[in-house]
């Protein structure tokens, strides 16, 4: 196991707040300078990542209410007695939001689609010159 240098840890950690010019009564976050180096640069749109996401997102879209409980015994009739009690009310509402979801997927897997016309008109039209 690797040992742990706090001390040097936490010598680093203040020479970076002196170099960047906190100090002790400025200590919120809306009032410490950012610099560019600080910043994540995201970068253009990843067609791949997309298609990813949008998987990821219809995958999940529909919505189990039949989890098993983790629990035993008394617990577990329990929570079982209040699902079959709720279940009247829960089940609409889950059908609703599982419309909605499958929705929110077919119109950003349309829009992804109408990315890829809109770049191969772009590229087509930009070979014409």
């Amino acid at each position: 196991m690797k040992d742990i240098n706090v001390e040097q840890i936490m010598s680093d950690i203040r020479s970076n707040i002196k170099e960047k010019g906190v100090k002790a009564s400025s200590l919120k976050f809306c009032s410490i300078p950012i610099t560019s180096s600080d910043v994540v640069e995201y970068g253009q749109s990843d067609k791949e990542l997309l298609e990813h996401t949008l998987y990821v997102i219809k995958k999940n879209a529909k919505i189990n209410m039949y989890y098993k409980f983790p629990s035993k015994g008394i617990k577990l009739f329990i929570k079982k007695v209040i699902r079959r009690i709720i279940r009247p009310v829960l089940i609409p509402n889950i059908e609703t939001q599982e419309t909605f979801n499958l929705n929110v997927v077919d119109s950003l897997r349309q829009m992804s689609l109408y990315i890829s016309q809109l770049e191969d008109r772009i590229r087509v039209l930009e070979n014409r010159k």
